[in-house]
């Protein structure tokens, strides 16, 4: 590895299923942040869903809206515009299709951005094979002030996000409906991701959040993504673990230097019984490290790497 003057080593969670026969099985947990909070319906001060049942098959989705929902140019019923389909849906019996580059729909999530509170973004997304799907958030109802996150949805199942240009893999069922939820916690800067109610990644942002844009993107396939069900509703407080510590480094020649810490603390993760009462199936989150440098010619903190292990 090549010598750096400044490494910044941060705690993250991978999540790891497993089944678990015996009646006393227990699960290992974030005291201070459950990976599947309960938000009850009295408990969401603000929420919008679409299931596009109401439209019109063949007829475009802003057009049919309005509202919140518009193009990228501000041009409902254009080339921009998403179409109502039933090829593919979840509650009967609309959805809506991206299928051509022209496409450029955009959900805005208020008449203004939102820069504080928590806030959750979800929806259904189908993608069949042969087809890829994506989309990106923007952080202004106005489209195209900045990126805070893309998500790309390739022909295959292979899945990235991109966040202040650090990718992030993942996979995902194609052919079927899987959910894709997104907490935005913009009182702590931290963003969460879920596949199937799975934590995928966390991600530091400092942007304010504005809307969805449903972008026909070709770089994983043609494009061809169902979407349904989409929401955007109160979220949930994310409160990362705490640091690691005693970071050590090591040289071994003059370009590499071999890196050492140790875990967080044992006392904050505590073991807690699975929610359900059922222990035929439970969870265990794993710690995982994501690795930064910096030197006297940057201006702060590169991306390097993740891992599991405690030594780099």
């Amino acid at each position: 590895m090549k010598r750096f003057s400044v490494i910044m080593v941060i705690a993250s969670l991978l999540v790891v299923f497993f089944t678990i026969n015996d009646a006393s099985g227990q699960v290992i947990t974030n005291n201070k942040n459950q990976d599947k909070p309960v938000v009850s319906k009295s408990q969401i001060k603000s929420s919008d869903c679409q299931d596009f049942d109401t439209l019109a098959v063949g007829g475009y989705v802003a057009l049919q809206l309005g509202g919140l929902w518009t193009t990228w140019s501000g041009l409902p019923g254009s080339q921009e515009d998403a179409v109502v389909s039933n090829n593919f849906f979840v509650s009967d019996s609309n959805s809506f299709v991206v299928n051509t580059n022209w496409v450029d729909l955009v959900y805005r999530f208020g008449e203004e951005a939102f820069s504080t509170g928590q806030w959750l973004y979800s929806s259904k997304i189908y993608v069949p094979s042969g087809y890829s799907g994506y989309f990106n958030v923007q952080s202004d109802p106005v489209p195209g002030v900045a990126w805070v996150m893309e998500v790309f949805f390739d022909d295959g199942g292979a899945g990235n996000f991109m966040v202040n240009g650090v990718n992030r893999s993942f996979t995902y069922p194609q052919d079927e409906w899987f959910d894709i939820s997104i907490d935005f916690d913009l009182d702590s800067n931290l963003i969460e991701t879920k596949l199937n109610d799975e934590l995928l990644y966390w991600f530091k942002s400092t942007y304010s959040i504005g809307g969805i844009d449903y972008y026909g993107a070709n770089s994983g396939g043609e494009p061809g993504a169902y979407y349904d069900n989409v929401c955007f509703e109160e979220g949930y407080e994310i409160i990362p673990l705490p640091p690691p510590f005693g970071l050590t480094g090591t040289f071994l020649s003059n370009y590499d230097v071999l890196l050492n810490w140790n875990p967080p603390l044992l006392d904050s993760l505590t073991l807690s019984n699975n929610a359900s009462g059922n222990c035929d199936s439970t969870e265990i989150y794993v710690v995982s490290y994501n690795i930064y440098k910096s030197d006297e010619f940057s201006n702060g903190y590169e991306y390097l790497d993740n891992t599991t292990d405690t030594t780099y």
